[in-house]
């Protein structure tokens, strides 16, 4: 008797089944209707966008914004929690920033959608481009963010110069006129399990510091980034930026603050991944976001310099993980220039401003569809006749 399975768990295993049954159907048939219909939109705008690009650029940016809360509905329904510490970077909402993020499963980005799209009335994350792996250009949401101006980035050494100079034409050609004003990027270049191993062979090599909890960064994107974004002054000619006059960046366009996040989640061996935050298998848990910020002009440039500032850094991050790990939460930071938040952030939506996104793109859905139709069923009199 005792080696059979409680009644009661059967049932919870029907209950578990019957609900990720119903998640997959309801995540499947979002992806459906609101992907699609993006898409058309995009395509039904495009004369705008040669006559009023910034238009263009706006409504692109608010349909952008929807889809990315569509991604946080998941999110909450299934329970999982995100709560904001560390450094108050209200202030920076509305200034130039470079977002640096450790990356631990394929919900960090998910998590980041939920957390930053509300931010700032949702302009924060309309005008953000985010750096991503190229593998993920050929997932669902890949075509969203090619529109939307991300870039993709080939991770491996071979061609990195080449990645390096195309970063560099996409900031010039995309982010600078497009107005874009965070840009999101992983410096460990790849999930922590993944990198994890060839980390700690590098630093064992190099006697660098043994890392668990995070990767050595690579510091090839960000310095590309601040070299063209926040070009160094210099001091010959009256501080002339050292980028030729026609690349220098406008004063008012130019990079301000590094905003560092570190991801920690309630269990290390077993994070949240993207199957859960669209299934919820996994239990209700919460995920908090440790934030601090570091002005970009105190950033050293030279090479050497800078990859020992990213090196310490990521130090920094692995005895911030290791402190939330022993003691459930994140130290207080003692630095005199941080103004902490008051009180932890639990991040909340409004289920009604959801249910109204979803209704515009199911109801654009049938439109769109209706549309087709009737122009398919014209096409065929026509040829028929």
């Amino acid at each position: 008797m005792n080696d059979r399975e409680p009644p009661g768990s059967i049932w919870q295993t029907v209950y578990l089944v019957g609900k990720v049954c119903l998640r997959f159907v309801y995540v499947l048939l979002n992806n459906l209707y609101c992907i699609p219909t993006y898409l058309l939109w995009m395509i039904l705008l495009l004369p705008l966008k040669k006559v009023k690009p910034q238009t263009y650029w706006m409504l692109e940016g608010l349909l952008f914004r929807w889809l990315l809360l569509m991604v946080s509905m998941w999110i909450q329904t299934n329970g999982y929690k995100i709560v904001e510490v560390g450094e108050d970077i209200s202030s920076c909402y509305n200034q130039e920033c470079m977002v640096m993020v450790n990356h631990q499963s394929s919900s960090d980005v998910p998590m980041l959608f939920a957390c930053l799209s509300e931010k700032a009335g949702g302009k924060l994350v309309e005008d953000m481009m985010w750096l991503m792996d190229k593998l993920f250009m050929w997932t669902n949401f890949g075509v969203v963010s090619l529109i939307h101006g991300d870039f993709f980035i080939q991770q491996g050494k071979h061609g990195r110069e080449n990645q390096l100079q195309l970063l560099e034409k996409h900031l010039n050609d995309v982010y600078l006129p497009q107005g874009r004003k965070w840009l999101v990027l992983f410096p460990e270049g790849g999930f922590l399990n993944k990198r994890r191993e060839r980390s700690q062979m590098f630093a064992k090599k190099n006697n660098l510091p043994h890392l668990e909890l995070v990767a050595l960064p690579r510091v090839g994107a960000m310095a590309t980034i601040l070299d063209k974004l926040a070009p160094r002054k210099t001091t010959e000619n009256h501080a002339v930026l050292k980028s030729t006059e026609m690349n220098a960046v406008p004063e008012n366009k130019r990079m301000k603050w590094l905003v560092d996040i570190t991801v920690g989640y309630s269990n290390p061996q077993q994070p949240l991944d993207l199957l859960n935050v669209c299934l919820g298998i996994q239990p209700p848990c919460t995920t908090t976001m440790y934030y601090r910020r570091f002005p970009v002009d105190d950033i050293p440039r030279e090479m050497h310099a800078l990859t020992e500032w990213m090196y310490d850094r990521f130090v920094e991050k692995e005895k911030l993980l290791s402190h939330f790990y022993k003691m459930g939460v994140f130290p207080s930071n003692p630095s005199p220039r941080c103004r902490l938040m008051d009180t932890p952030r639990t991040i909340r939506y409004s289920y009604r401003h959801l249910i109204a996104i979803h209704a515009f793109f199911a109801c654009s859905t049938y439109v769109h569809y209706c549309a087709i139709a009737c122009l398919c069923r014209y096409v065929a009199t026509h040829v028929h006749s």
